[in-house]
């Protein structure tokens, strides 16, 4: 049978578990245009039709369209638990394509290339506890698989088909946000704090991937000295992710001599994937859910070949009801 179009109810400020965690403003030391939480507050309960700001039009059709498609499973069971999450695209521009040299940085460490990344408005509140059916919902809704294409064999578009279940994941922290979180890479003596130069070492060769520096090596050697630098929880940030993926690159990557370049698109990648704001008492707030998406049982494979450079990242901003997809592919040349 049919389903009625979803309704887009205003949007209250929730934050994470009702905790406002702050962080040092060394990686958010420019946001003079973030909304305060009474704002946000105040904008949703102004009117409903405030849910859905008023630059960013909805298609009710494609809303429609994604409602019926979208009939995911809850709990990544196959079962439906009676909710469901509608998607629709939204226009957004990333710094790493509206930025120039950050689009150069991208395409010499080759992540431009096999790298999506997708913005999305979904229609209710998101619960931690739904999450299954979130993520399940959100791979099944046509609006989604309109703007979200992986890539399959021969570094072609694979548009997903059939329907997809069982999709795994693990939650990562968003605890650790200052740029200070690196300065032990200095510490240790990978770089030269100085200059920012990479220590260099004899090429070797991880699952693919050329090695000729420390910074690299202690990032894909698991017998490395220095593998244990970062600890499990510190590894489990979403600020590590975002630096490794951009440090080790694709198969073509032309990496840095200096290791600043990597820190800054580190933290400009960042700040695109976590919502913050200031709050009335001038603390930065975080309310993010980071998810990293492992795989999924389907007719489309999530990646065309298994490899631990493969990379899908759900953002979920719970008080704005936005989701950014940022996935990438690391296929061999040869």
């Amino acid at each position: 049978p049919s389903q009625p179009p979803p309704s887009f109810p205003a949007m209250a400020s929730e934050t994470k578990d009702g905790v406002e965690p702050t962080m040092d403003p060394s990686v958010y030391d420019d946001l003079p245009d973030l909304e305060t939480k009474e704002e946000v507050a105040a904008a949703a309960a102004t009117s409903t039709k405030l849910a859905i700001a008023e630059d960013e039009a909805f298609d009710s059709s494609k809303v429609v369209a994604a409602a019926a498609d979208g009939a995911g499973a809850g709990e990544g069971d196959g079962e439906d638990d009676g909710i469901h999450y509608a998607f629709v695209a939204i226009e957004k521009e990333f710094s790493c394509v509206k930025d120039r040299e950050l689009r150069e940085k991208f395409k010499q460490w080759n992540v431009d290339e096999l790298s999506r990344l997708a913005a999305f408005r979904f229609d209710r509140r998101f619960d931690d506890a739904q999450t299954d059916a979130f993520l399940s919902d959100l791979f099944n809704s046509a609006a989604v698989r309109a703007a979200f294409v992986p890539v399959g064999a021969r570094r072609a578009p694979a548009p997903i088909t059939g329907k997809v279940t069982g999709v795994k994941y693990e939650r990562l922290s968003v605890k650790q946000l200052s740029m200070d979180f690196f300065d032990k890479v200095a510490e240790e003596g990978l770089v030269v704090p100085e200059s920012g130069s990479i220590k260099k070492r004899y090429d070797e060769e991880f699952e693919g991937v050329t090695v000729g520096d420390d910074l690299r090596e202690m990032l894909l050697n698991p017998d490395s000295e220095h593998c244990d630098l970062f600890d499990d929880a510190e590894k489990n940030e979403l600020l590590y992710h975002v630096f490794r993926r951009l440090v080790v690159g694709g198969s073509m990557c032309q990496f840095e001599d200096d290791w600043r370049p990597y820190l800054d698109a580190t933290k400009t990648m960042y700040k695109e994937l976590v919502s913050a704001r200031r709050t009335a008492t001038g603390a930065i707030a975080i309310g993010s859910t980071a998810l990293a998406v492992t795989g999924w049982e389907g007719e489309t494979a999530l990646w065309p070949k298994d490899v631990d450079h493969n990379w899908c990242y759900v953002l979920i901003d719970p008080s704005k009801r936005n989701v950014i997809i940022w996935y990438g592919a690391w296929l061999p040349w040869w």
